[in-house]
């Protein structure tokens, strides 16, 4: 009876650390964005799962934000959101690594941050947190069973955005014209 219990626990022991770790990256990969009062920036990522047997399906994002300047914006996320890419990490025939650059048109990466256009230059701090469903059956499969579904996660990755002192981004707004007079200057010749 013992040796079975031990045989039991080594087997359960193993499972748990045999299940694959999934990884999320965000784009920046140091999770800094910057944007003037009024604009709307964001985050891309990469997913990483590399689980031989189950499947990633990523099911929303938020923004937690944990210091800086309080009530500077609101977070959108994409990864939710209907009209948004789908997105199964997993093995064959899905990818083990997924990747989404931001993009608000497409609704591309975790999601937008829109700077209020009352926001105070300085930092706001805080992080990406990505859900995630995990499958034992590729949920791209024409005869995916959703009773394969196994358990709920997330993964959490630093992030922030910078709103630049108004004297920074004036000098930057300043600079613009004579960046494009030399440029054309030099596409012209």
């Amino acid at each position: 009876m013992k040796k079975s219990m031990v045989v039991i626990l080594m087997v359960g022991l193993f499972a748990l650390c045999a299940q694959a770790t999934p990884t999320l990256t965000l784009i920046p990969s140091n999770g800094g964005v910057s944007g003037l009062p009024g604009d709307t920036v964001g985050w891309g990522f990469t997913v990483t799962n590399d689980s031989t047997t189950e499947w990633l399906s990523l099911s929303g994002s938020v923004f937690n934000q944990t210091g800086g300047l309080p009530f500077q914006g609101t977070y959108v996320d994409y990864i939710s959101n209907p009209m948004a890419p789908f997105v199964v990490v997993g093995p064959s025939p899905e990818s083990s690594s997924v990747m989404e650059t931001f993009g608000s048109v497409l609704l591309t990466g975790t999601g937008e941050f829109d700077i209020a256009s009352t926001a105070n230059s300085g930092p706001i701090i805080g992080n990406i947190v990505v859900s995630y469903d995990v499958f034992s059956q590729d949920p791209n499969d024409p005869s995916f069973d959703p009773g394969s579904y196994l358990f709920s996660g997330m993964l959490t990755a630093d992030a922030s955005v910078n709103v630049p002192e108004p004297a920074s981004a004036m000098m930057l707004l300043a600079g613009t014209p004579l960046l494009l007079g030399s440029l054309r200057r030099k596409l012209c010749r």
